[in-house]
């Protein structure tokens, strides 16, 4: 090796070391876009808290084939419904793994196509109350949901109607059958696998009961603060009409 190439070869050694010593070398290395993907803590199979920091479920999954050749996705636990939202309005969460579509809902975020039907359920400890129609339990009893949930616009909207009754808010679904089991509401809206899963004891000794009282679509929703938004929507869209889960 002649002295001029050693000079090169020594000065490439150089910089290299200095960029490792601020961290550049793991900029250029790891350039691939991160995005944060949050969801509700207790709905599965689509979506849960795996108790570690980290939601998983079929929604997760989903967006982890879809994205991940593209994208990092680090799906995270980002605290209560209502706190997941508020971070997709500000951008500091990228995807919701699965949301009913609203009008509100749609002035932050972009929606993919649906991928998946839920069943919402009512759960009750008086078997008589599911004779009656779901607007006439709304109308007539005192109901518990738990915050920052919808259940569709038709379910959203007999709630709010000023003849409704009584509706309790539960930080969490666990906080809600306890309220139920208590007595402090008649009824429980829930989706009905996690309802199920959640009442499972109470289900089989037939203190508590349940049946279905609407259904509605999953679709993914993409925070329209993140500026390749659209283009995140095109290849979930691709995924999901690529192997045929579009509803």
């Amino acid at each position: 090796m002649d002295s001029k190439t050693f000079l090169l070869v020594a000065a490439a050694l150089l910089v290299a070391a200095g960029m490792a010593s601020f961290g550049i070398t793991s900029i250029l290395v790891d350039s691939t876009e991160k995005l944060v993907s949050s969801g509700y803590e207790a709905w599965p199979p689509v979506m849960y808290h795996d108790g570690n920091g980290s939601i998983i479920g079929t929604g997760p999954e989903i967006i982890e084939k879809a994205l991940g050749i593209d994208y990092i996705i680090d799906s995270r636990y980002e605290g209560s419904w209502d706190q997941v939202h508020e971070k997709a309005k500000s951008g500091k969460v990228d995807i919701i793994v699965a949301v009913y579509k609203t009008d509100e809902r749609q002035k932050y975020l972009l929606y993919t196509d649906p991928y998946t039907k839920d069943h919402i359920g009512i759960f009750v400890t008086n078997k008589d109350l599911l004779s009656l129609s779901l607007e006439d339990i709304i109308s007539s009893k005192n109901g518990i949901v738990t915050k920052g949930d919808s259940y569709g616009a038709q379910i959203d909207e007999l709630l709010l109607k000023k003849e409704a009754k009584i509706v309790s808010i539960a930080d969490n679904p666990e906080k809600a059958k306890e309220m139920l089991l208590l007595g402090e509401g008649d009824y429980f809206l829930y989706a009905t696998f996690s309802g199920e899963k959640l009442f499972k004891n109470e289900l089989s000794n037939n203190e508590v009961y349940t049946s279905i009282v609407g259904n509605e679509l999953f679709y993914i929703g993409v925070s329209k603060a993140n500026p390749d938004a659209e283009k995140i929507v095109q290849k979930l869209n691709k995924y999901i009409r690529g192997n045929d889960l579009l509803i």
